[in-house]
């Protein structure tokens, strides 16, 4: 087992995700940014959680709150939410097509739901888009995920930094990857018969 849990920054689309995977890679840990799209199914998830020790933001895995607190209860999650008529504003901003809207408001329905197992102990942050320009909660993110305060100087960097992900390119890849990412979905639910055990 690592020394260190993994963790999960999830929630809906638009809310920072890009920005908060660059915020929670200091020097010694990673954050990936959408590894979903890469994936072949939900063995993928249990791999990425069993190494422990490193990260993901990616508004897919909210889809796999549950999954994720089932097979590792240690998990460190971050629920970032923002009103989907702002979701909506920004995807139009930025060219991408919103084939599917009604999925962003069974996406949010998920976060909300997402948020809750904090008040039953487990490690669940709840935070909004908005909120993340304030250095104080920035600040509560990364001590969260990372169990350390950031570096002198690190919530200063990345304060005003826009980081924007070629959404373009993101979803070429998904398009390719289309059965594995189809198949992650549809076994969504199925624990392994180990899951827990070691957590």
């Amino acid at each position: 087992m690592s020394a260190r849990p993994p963790f999960v920054v999830m929630g809906t689309p638009r809310s920072r995700t890009a920005w908060l995977a660059q915020f929670l890679s200091p020097p010694g840990t990673m954050c990936e940014h959408e590894p979903t799209v890469r994936w072949q199914g939900i063995s993928d998830l249990w791999a990425f959680l069993e190494r422990g020790d490193h990260g993901a933001s990616d508004a897919t895995l909210t889809w796999f709150w549950r999954d994720i607190l089932a097979f590792r209860p240690d998990t460190r999650i971050v629920v970032v939410r923002r009103p989907i008529r702002e979701v909506r504003l920004s995807c139009r901003r930025a060219g991408i097509p919103l084939d599917d809207p009604d999925g962003l408001e069974e996406l949010e329905t998920e976060a909300i739901e997402a948020a809750t197992p904090r008040v039953r102990g487990f490690p669940v942050l709840a935070v909004t888009f908005a909120g993340l320009a304030d250095p104080d909660i920035a600040r509560a993110v990364f001590v969260h995920c990372l169990g350390i305060d950031p570096p002198i100087g690190w919530i200063e960097a990345y304060g005003a930094r826009k980081i924007e992900a070629p959404w373009r390119e993101r979803f070429a890849e998904g398009m390719a990857n289309l059965p594995g990412f189809q198949r992650l979905l549809a076994e969504r639910g199925q624990l392994p018969p180990s899951s827990g055990a070691r957590w």
